[in-house]
């Protein structure tokens, strides 16, 4: 397929959360990448290895059962 890798610079990787739901939670301030999924309406988000570690390195939201 012609095209298929093109503009590809590297080693990306796909961030999914199960619902936009999980995102947003009241009181919360999302992070930058959280409202990049929220604003697209998008469970995934593209990101370079190092982005991708520090989403999952961050700490979860507090929801109101905690």
């Amino acid at each position: 397929m012609a095209g298929r890798d093109a503009g590809s610079k590297g080693n990306v990787q796909v961030h999914h959360v199960c619902a936009l739901a999980d995102l947003a939670h009241g009181g919360w301030q999302p992070s930058d990448w959280a409202r990049v999924m929220l604003h697209r309406r998008r469970k995934t988000v593209v990101a370079c290895g190092t982005c991708h570690d520090r989403i999952h390195s961050e700490r979860p939201a507090k929801t109101g059962t905690q």
